[in-house]
């Protein structure tokens, strides 16, 4: 009897943990973000496709720009970062640089918001923001950079409601799509479930 309880105890178990899995596998398909990606000289940088602007001075404690960058190019970097501009060309006090980037390496430049940064703000707003390589100090190299945007928005996505009752299928999904634009040198990857390209750039 007591074997016979253990082995059913097992078979209930195991099925709770598969319809638990499945929920949650579902949960994360919804909360997926967007993102933008514009790639610098074989430096792939990436970050939200919409980034919430803080509202109070408890919201600024732990609010940073993240911009993600791969570097894929092959060769070593003195520095990659970014910097920004209000929409009205003005400096925009978010910005981050990272020295010493080697072949292959990737990393996170967060870039510290304030409240402050957004007083008259009411969003959705697009700021340009510059993201910029160096491969050597001095020696006739150059900077080179490329332009894009970043929206900033001013409400929070709604979290996922908690889950009640199984999932036995996850939700079907509108898929999305990536494209390749270029301009120049500069190489921009748009995804989006009706990708287009920015201003100024081509479909590849």
């Amino acid at each position: 009897m007591y074997l016979s309880f253990m082995k059913s105890s097992r078979i209930f178990l195991t099925s709770l943990l598969s319809l638990v899995l499945i929920a949650v596998s579902g949960i994360q398909a919804n909360t997926a973000q967007a993102v933008q990606t514009l790639t610098v000289e074989g430096v792939e940088f990436t970050w939200p496709d919409q980034v919430y602007a803080p509202q109070s001075l408890e919201e600024s404690a732990n609010s940073f720009l993240e911009v993600s960058y791969a570097n894929k190019s092959g060769s070593d970097f003195y520095y990659v970062g970014y910097s920004m501009n209000t929409p009205s060309g003005d400096v925009f006090p978010v910005f981050n640089l990272k020295v010493g980037v080697k072949n292959a390496s990737s990393g996170i430049l967060p870039g510290k918001m304030s409240f402050m940064y957004f007083l008259n703000f009411t969003g959705p707003g697009s700021y340009p923001i510059t993201l910029c390589t160096l491969k050597t100090l001095g020696g006739g190299t150059a900077e080179v950079c490329g332009k894009s945007t970043v929206t900033f928005v001013t409400t929070k996505e709604t979290p996922p409601k908690a889950v009640t009752t199984p999932q036995v299928t996850p939700p079907v999904m509108q898929a999305k799509k990536t494209i390749t634009c270029t301009k120049g040198k500069l190489t921009k990857k748009v995804t989006a479930t009706k990708p287009k390209c920015p201003k100024g750039y081509k479909k590849r």
